[in-house]
């Protein structure tokens, strides 16, 4: 069965595969640029890293109001609190983009932003890791409130239809109609001996004859 639950985690895991792969060409560009991340000042260095962070926590949360939307209504209680951090986040990136350092040291710009890049990428790396969890613990629950209980059993016994006790009905229903055959039967042979009684029995025959002929004639 294919639940919301379901479809959020395959759409996690792409997205971990399509940011590992980022992952690794930012650290590889990195690893092959000439300079090294010693040769950042330490004011600097923190302040690309928590650059990189901020604008990898921004993306995460983009993403999770996404995915959110899929399974709550705007209106909930959930929904409105991460709507609050995605603005208190932007707000963040937006004052320190405004007072950011100069991202070059000794004229390299490219290698601030390989350094910039590499840090994105592997924050925005933990934090969609935490959403995929939640996701597959989700799924998981889900998995457990339809899981059959109670597998079902052939019964020992038939309870329906009673095979004995419908063989006795009719047997019963048989006797008790032959029984009434044979008391018609017996009556009209009474009748037929009695002269009066048999005149009337034979108009009787006569009239339903006429009547079996006349439907037949409508037909």
């Amino acid at each position: 069965m294919v639940t919301e639950a379901h479809q959020r985690r395959l759409y996690f895991e792409t997205l971990l595969v399509t940011t590992k792969n980022d992952l690794g060409i930012a650290e590889r560009a990195l690893a092959s640029a000439s300079v090294d991340a010693g040769a950042l000042k330490p004011s600097l260095a923190e302040a690309v890293q928590g650059l990189a962070r901020l604008q990898a926590a921004v993306a995460a949360q983009e993403i999770k109001l996404a995915t959110m939307r899929g399974y709550l209504a705007e209106s909930a209680v959930e929904f409105r609190q991460a709507q609050s951090d995605m603005v208190a986040l932007r707000a963040q990136l937006a004052q320190i983009e405004s007072i950011a350092p100069a991202p070059a040291i000794g004229g390299d710009a490219g290698y601030t932003a390989q350094y910039r890049e590499f840090n994105y990428q592997k924050t925005l790396l933990e934090l969609l890791s935490r959403q995929y969890e939640v996701a597959r613990l989700d799924e998981s629950r889900e998995k457990v409130f339809v899981q059959v209980l109670d597998a079902a059993v052939a019964p020992e016994l038939k309870s329906k239809p009673k095979k004995a006790q419908t063989a006795v009905l009719v047997a019963l229903m048989t006797g008790f109609l032959l029984l009434l055959f044979v008391f018609f039967r017996q009556v009209l042979r009474s009748a037929s001996k009695d002269a009066v009684s048999a005149q009337k029995l034979l108009r009787l025959r006569s009239a339903w004859r006429r009547s079996l002929g006349l439907a037949q004639k409508a037909q």
